[in-house]
């Protein structure tokens, strides 16, 4: 993987500033928020000004909105007023200012800083939703913070190469983890139940049932278990009777990975999963865990890197799941030592530092950019 590949000119420009405010949606209870932006700042890369619009509501899935409406309107007002704010520094906007924003908050937030950058790590220009969700048009609101933007950071080169064609300046660097936060697994050899971990959001689990019947398999043939790191509250009716649930927490799924004798990610192959960065598979090789995942976008490189499985189909799951769990200790320690050397050399944060903060602090390589106030 290049250094920082841009799309466009090569940073040899002047920075425009080095005051800095950063707009999320989230917090860092959110994973996106909390790897694109929190773990930088808990670093000490980047000191912002942040506005989080849900920094008075409690996390957890977008029906808190309804459940909270003052808040929720607070919310919004009061990110408003932020994002209208002239500021003469870089403002980075992370996904989006607000959910209830059909862009133009995101655009007043970019084009009234000195530099504005947008930070994205999943194909929102995808994100079609139907019924209610249809009326805030994230798709066109994703093109037309890119529109706006000085310059893009995007999490892989699918998204980059999308970005591409609505900005000039888009920087790829990946989503990264911290390889010394994880416990290092150092005992390769099964239980007489074994662990296949899962580490997740809510909105991420329905995944596992599309490898459910390769995870029964598994279980009857050498009793594994399905160790989910996860969301409280939900349930997978055809795994629960193999399942052992966590609640996740940083601490705790950090802990929890060195625990699995195999980490998997799967994922359906539509264009919206293309967008993944993979971030799965970075932390179970950050604890050295041997993996298998579904070859669909950047999961796809990773994979080959780590000389993992790849399946595709129920069999070539099941398949995989047994040919690892059948394997030698000193096989699957070999293939965790190897994800693991790849995830801190190439994945890490003190790997991309650098990039990172010459692309979201502003090196404006392009002169004034006409549309802006």
């Amino acid at each position: 993987m290049r250094s920082a590949d841009t799309y466009g000119q090569s940073f040899n420009g002047m920075t425009v500033s080095n005051d800095l405010r950063v707009f999320t949606a989230d917090g860092p209870l959110a994973a996106g928020d909390r790897v694109r932006i929190h773990h930088w700042i808990k670093r000490g890369a980047i000191s912002p000004e942040i506005h989080t619009f849900a920094q008075d509501l409690p996390f957890g899935r977008s029906g808190r909105y309804l459940r909270h409406p003052l808040r929720t309107i607070e919310a919004h007002r009061r990110v408003s007023f932020e994002a209208r704010r002239k500021f003469t520094g870089t403002s980075v906007v992370y996904r989006q200012v607000s959910p209830f924003s059909r862009g133009s908050l995101e655009q007043q937030a970019l084009r009234r800083s000195g530099f504005g950058v947008f930070d994205f790590d999943d194909a929102l220009h995808l994100d079609k939703r139907k019924g209610v969700g249809a009326l805030l048009a994230p798709a066109v609101k994703a093109q037309k913070t890119v529109e706006w933007a000085n310059r893009v950071v995007a999490g892989n080169e699918f998204l980059a190469e999308w970005a591409a064609d609505f900005c000039r300046d888009v920087v790829t660097i990946p989503s990264c983890v911290e390889p010394e936060e994880y416990e290092q697994k150092s005992d390769y050899s099964l239980s007489a139940s074994p662990r296949i971990g899962w580490i997740g959001s809510w909105s991420t689990e329905p995944y596992l049932d599309d490898v459910a019947d390769s995870l029964l398999i598994a279980n009857k043939e050498f009793g594994a278990k399905l160790i989910i790191v996860g969301a409280v509250g939900t349930v997978r009716p055809r795994l629960e009777a193999i399942v052992e649930r966590h609640v996740w927490s940083e601490t705790s799924a950090n802990l929890l990975a060195a625990t699995f004798d195999v980490g998997i990610m799967p994922l359906a192959s539509s264009p919206y999963e293309h967008g993944k960065c993979g971030y799965k598979l970075l932390q179970y090789g950050a604890a050295g865990v041997p993996v298998i995942g579904s070859p669909v976008g950047t999961n796809k490189s990773i994979l080959r890197r780590f000389e993992a499985s790849a399946p595709v189909t129920t069999r070539e799951w099941s398949d995989s799941l047994l040919d690892l769990l059948g394997a030698t200790s000193e096989e699957r320690h070999r293939l965790g030592a190897r994800a693991r050397s790849i995830v801190q050399r190439d994945f890490s944060y003190q790997r991309w530092q650098d990039e990172w903060v010459s692309a979201i602090t502003g090196v404006d390589t392009h002169g004034p950019d006409p549309r802006r106030f």
